[in-house]
């Protein structure tokens, strides 16, 4: 399996890819299908309440995928999956609680999450669908917690009291279960990579994978801008924990 550019993913109307690029606070990771019709799209969680379904590629550099080795049969049923959940578009709430998240569609691909889960993120999202297809990428009882996840939950709260400063319960929730467990976009690109008998892969068999993806995204990739309102969010967040020291405190605008 290899990772392509944007303009050199090619898939079958059965077929699915991961594609990988850059978010605000590190990676970001969508799902690319066939439409019934209308060719390849991206699904990807942008952020809270923010699920997107964009032609793809989009011709911005922005963007690397692979292909996902899965059975003929269950690729074609992945497929119908996404078609059926694109046209719902739910609204999906930006949330940390990887372990509380799980099962959150249902057998009808209906967002239905447990009582008290307070949302997915881009990464997560793709976990949950292939959990749901029966086809699960990842070990998620295997995932450790870092004081650098820690420090990135931190900023995402940051950035969701930015954007989304009425959602005061919301915000608190996702304080609340910020644990500095989380399951990267990197990871969930390399977990994608690997033949289909090798799924789901433990947090471990990951590490190095997943810095290689990061890597090529580095020097591949071209990041987005960044919009004026959480600038300085990001501005902060980049330039005290990249590369991560040892920090138990975020401090941002928001978050002094």
């Amino acid at each position: 399996m290899a990772f392509l550019k944007e303009t050199s993913i090619a898939i079958k109307n059965n077929q699915i890819a991961v594609a990988l690029g850059h978010g605000l606070l590190g990676g970001h990771a969508g799902i690319v299908f066939h439409a019934a019709k209308e060719g390849m799209f991206l699904l990807h969680l942008r952020f809270h309440n923010d699920l997107a379904l964009e032609p793809f590629p989009r011709n911005d550099n922005g963007w690397l995928g692979c292909v996902v080795d899965l059975p003929p049969h269950a690729s074609t049923h992945f497929v119908g999956m996404l078609r059926s959940l694109s046209k719902k578009k739910p609204k999906i709430g930006y949330g940390l609680n990887i372990l509380f998240g799980q099962n959150a569609f249902d057998d009808k691909n209906r967002y239905r999450p447990p009582a008290g889960h307070d949302g997915l993120t881009c990464a997560t999202f793709i976990v949950e669908l292939f959990k749901s297809a029966g086809l699960p990428l990842i070990e998620l009882t295997s995932w450790d917690t870092s004081p650098a996840n820690l420090c990135w939950g931190e900023a995402i709260c940051c950035l969701l009291t930015v954007m989304h400063p009425s959602e005061i319960e919301h915000i608190a929730a996702v304080k609340r279960s910020n644990s500095g467990m989380r399951v990267t976009p990197e990871e969930v690109a390399a977990a994608a990579d690997m033949p289909y008998g090798k799924r789901p892969v433990h947090f471990h068999s990951l590490a190095r994978q997943a810095l290689t993806v990061a890597e090529l995204v580095a020097a591949t990739c071209t990041k987005p801008p960044v919009r004026e309102c959480f600038a300085k969010c990001v501005e902060i967040y980049e330039r005290e924990n990249r590369p991560y020291v040892n920090r138990n405190k975020f401090k941002c605008c928001c978050n002094p």
